[in-house]
């Protein structure tokens, strides 16, 4: 099942990427323009076992070409400060992790919340809970652009007996694979560290195993603390990228 789960993604990645699958699993350093990152000043640098791909807008491709290595892999390092020295900014690194288990624990509900799901009729009751939360971190959970709003299993924590959402978490469809749902958790500033984050990504995992869908759970590498949620859930990194953009 492990490899199963990783290897759907790859193939999906791969795919996306316009690369043979067996390039991802050999050392080297490809460097692809792709027109549908066209007129985004941007680049990424996907990291998969002990390759590197780098995916740039058309434009910026020719910038990167002396990366390009059929045998030698760009380190991180190395690719940060290229980046910068051909006039990018930084922009994030994020983690890719699926759940190679197929199967999820979810603890005992946090004593003194009560636990509803939610539907996209309720999404107005989201936007509000988004109001109440940094731009940062609501962009993090994808919950930035509510109009599209196509998750399912959304799962949320109130406090006891209120109205109120403090946690959220729900899976929507992932554009690369529609078999995998990617999941976004957001944790109200006032109710972290009791581990209501964990809970309701777990009733959410276990709500997407059930309808057939795979879990799909992206973070910011900076971010620890998502992280470790999900590493405790039992996802594992499948790919993480760096992401650059033309600075104006």
């Amino acid at each position: 099942m492990a490899q199963d789960v990783a290897q759907r993604f790859l193939v999906g990645l791969a795919d996306q990427l316009a690369l043979p699958l067996e390039l991802l699993d050999q050392p080297g350093t490809t460097v692809a323009g792709r027109p549908d990152r066209a007129d985004t000043a941007m680049a990424l640098c996907y990291r998969v076992g002990p390759s590197a791909v780098i995916w740039t807008d058309p434009a910026l491709e020719d910038r990167f070409g002396a990366l390009a290595s059929a045998t030698s892999t760009v380190s991180a390092e190395e690719f940060a400060a290229y980046a910068t020295n051909v006039g990018l900014s930084h922009l994030s690194d994020a983690a890719m992790r699926v759940l190679p288990s197929g199967d999820v624990d979810v603890p005992a509900r946090p004593q003194g919340y009560g636990h509803l799901r939610l539907t996209n009729d309720d999404v107005a009751r989201v936007r509000a809970f988004t109001e109440q939360c940094t731009p940062d971190d609501v962009e993090e959970a994808a919950l930035d652009e509510l109009d599209e709003f196509d998750e399912v299993a959304i799962n949320v924590l109130t406090p006891q007996d209120a109205s109120a959402l403090v946690a959220y978490a729900s899976g929507g469809h992932w554009d690369w694979d529609s078999g995998f749902a990617d999941m976004g958790v957001l944790v109200h500033p006032d109710h972290r560290l009791r581990g209501l984050g964990r809970w309701v990504v777990a009733q959410a995992t276990a709500d997407l195993l059930a309808a057939g869908s795979l879990p799909l759970y992206r973070h910011d590498v900076a971010n620890s603390g998502s992280g470790a949620l999900s590493a405790s859930l039992g996802f594992e990194m499948v790919t993480w990228l760096q992401a650059y953009r033309l600075a104006e």
